[in-house]
């Protein structure tokens, strides 16, 4: 009845967020200001049609984060998991990853945004096979022939459109997509297709999970684009177990191997240790959902890291303050402590009334970052003003 992660925790339990400005509500913590009441989190399951031939038509289950109904100016990032059967509580047929329970769990700890997760079908039930829809094209398992192309096609006119166009995600149908917030997680084949996805659609899924991959399955695809492909726009976690085996590859160093060698070309790459690519071995882990699910939480933090997102409590609590440190003989130099992700723009005026354009700047980068703006030197008269807008 406990997910796998938190069955050594003993009652009481104590807050663990990296936050530095938070509210706390419910016994939850926010980084907003919630609404006095806080809908629980729900699961929708959809039927999504096909328009790509020889990839079936399937369900999809939806996870709806707390609050979805109340907080309906907010837009969510989207998790998509393969093989979906096996993803949300209770199981499927080979246990469970527990995703919505443990998303649940870390939102509520703020360790974890507010998300939307997807678990997109896979089984015979619908006339699919993960062991070609998985596979890279110029790959195959036994009996099978890799179609990774038209699975990923079905991913992008299908699944993603239907969430987009009914769900309040953070790519709206007519706006430039924004990759960061499209995740695309998967474990064994699983993990070997998402990778397929990192090398090919990085313009729309911006980050991945590879749990456990099963490398070993195409080695054309391995030892081709995953390797040779130069460093693209992703954020990457991957994790292996020392004891992976499978009922098609029983020889866990095969798996190990596989991982640690693609780690080791991506580091090689410039994908940065713990900024653009995290790595979670774990000593004695197995091959199966319990596995992945022990992992989730780290997955979860690395990739729906809250500081991702403007804090509004941050802003609101502490918010920056222009000041004109120097002036030079042509230059006035105007500071401000800026919160993370917030965009903000500098406006001039001589009467407080008419202001100019603002000056738009990039959002800060870090937490609390040391912004700088430089301005011409005004006239001694009239007296020159300066403005922060923000939310531009």
């Amino acid at each position: 009845a406990v997910p796998f992660p938190y069955q050594n925790l003993t009652a009481p339990y104590n807050y663990r967020t990296s936050l530095d400005v938070f509210h706390v509500q419910g016994g939850q913590v926010f980084n907003y200001l919630p609404p006095a009441t806080v809908s629980a989190p729900s699961l929708v399951t959809v039927f999504v049609n096909s328009s790509v031939a020889g990839i079936p038509s399937r369900n999809i289950q939806i996870y709806l984060p707390r609050g979805y109904l109340e907080n309906t100016t907010k837009r969510y990032p989207v998790a998509y998991f393969h093989d979906g059967q096996n993803v949300f509580f209770p199981n499927g047929a080979f246990g469970c990853w527990d995703a919505d329970r443990i998303a649940t769990y870390e939102i509520s700890q703020g360790r974890m945004r507010e998300a939307i997760l997807v678990s997109v079908d896979n089984g015979n039930g619908y006339g699919s096979n993960r062991r070609d829809e998985y596979v890279p094209p110029g790959d195959n398992l036994p009996g099978n022939t890799g179609k990774a192309n038209l699975y990923l096609q079905f991913l992008l006119n299908n699944v993603l459109p239907t969430l987009n166009f009914n769900y309040r995600t953070l790519n709206p149908p007519g706006q430039a997509v924004k990759p960061a917030e499209n995740i695309c997680v998967g474990s064994s084949l699983g993990g070997l297709v998402s990778s397929y996805i990192a090398m090919n659609r990085s313009d729309t899924f911006g980050k991945i999970g590879i749990f456990s991959p099963a490398f070993w399955a195409a080695p054309n695809f391995v030892n081709g684009p995953l390797t040779t492909t130069p460093k693209l726009p992703l954020r990457l976690y991957m994790d292996i177990g020392t004891n992976e085996n499978s009922a098609s590859q029983t020889d866990s160093a095969i798996y190990w191997n596989g991982a640690l060698t693609i780690y080791n070309n991506f580091l090689s790459k410039g994908y940065a240790v713990n900024g653009d690519q995290l790595f979670y071995p774990e000593r004695g882990a197995v091959h199966n959902e319990s596995a992945w699910s022990r992992r989730l939480p780290v997955f979860y933090r690395f990739m729906l890291n809250p500081w991702d997102e403007p804090n509004p409590l941050a802003l609101a609590k502490y918010p920056p303050q222009l000041t004109l440190q120097i002036q030079s003989p042509n230059t006035s130099h105007l500071e401000f402590l800026a919160p993370l992700a917030i965009r903000f723009g500098v406006e001039k005026s001589s009467d407080l009334q008419s202001w100019s354009a603002p000056t738009n700047l990039a959002p800060a980068t870090s937490l609390w970052e040391q912004r700088t703006v430089d301005e011409p030197l005004p006239p001694a008269s009239p007296a020159t003003f300066w403005r922060l807008r923000y939310g531009l």
